[in-house]
């Protein structure tokens, strides 16, 4: 048979579509194997940069977590304090264990120390907790103002009718405040337990309580 012949005649047909569907299904292979690498690397760089997402999200969380975990364990110290400091104004009505200067003393410096800590971490916290804690030291202001205003009628001297009242009035204001003190400390408490125990510290987010 003169090949040169047959593959420029009529048998040349099958035989070129016979090579071009061998050469296509060689390319189409190829071209296959080239899309799974890279698909297969793309899908390999999404995973590991999940996986690096996961670690580091994991990690800010821990550290969130613990940096929030130490403000709650000196806030609740320093509103122990604070606490303790205005029950002992009802002490001085039912017999002084202490001077009246030394209570007035202690129960500013309480305060004093307690709004530092409020303030200096507000964004470290829970805005939940810095809520209860503002009213904690707003309330205890009143109670200091209260004092003060106590204070200056008794110096004026007098027993008019209208400063008695004043000071009554001042007296039932104060004693509803130290009420409410003790209150919020209650409330400090639970919220600060809720905010640890019931927080996943994988998923926890600073707004939610």
């Amino acid at each position: 048979m003169d090949w040169p012949s047959f593959l420029t005649g009529a048998g040349a047909i099958p035989v070129i579509a016979g090579l071009s569907a061998w050469l296509g299904k060689i390319w189409a292979n190829r071209i296959l194997e080239q899309d799974r690498t890279k698909y297969h690397t793309q899908v390999e760089t999404l995973l590991q940069d999940l996986r690096t997402r996961d670690s580091k999200e994991l990690f800010v969380h821990q550290l969130q977590f613990e940096k929030e975990f130490e403000i709650y364990k000196e806030l609740w110290a320093k509103v122990l304090v604070l606490g303790r400091a205005g029950k002992h104004f009802r002490d001085l009505q039912m017999g002084p264990i202490k001077p009246g200067e030394q209570v007035k003393s202690d129960f500013c410096n309480a305060y004093n120390a307690l709004s530092e800590l409020v303030y200096s971490n507000r964004p470290f916290y829970a805005p939940a907790i810095y809520k209860v804690c503002k009213m904690l030291l707003d309330t205890s202001a009143n109670v200091s103002r209260a004092i003060y205003k106590q204070g200056l009628l008794e110096k004026r001297g007098g027993e008019s009718d209208k400063t008695v009242e004043k000071l009554i009035e001042l007296d039932e204001k104060k004693e509803g405040d130290l009420d409410k003190i003790n209150d919020l400390v209650g409330d400090i408490c639970e919220a600060i337990h809720a905010r640890i125990w019931s927080t996943d510290k994988k998923d926890w987010d600073r707004n939610r309580t």
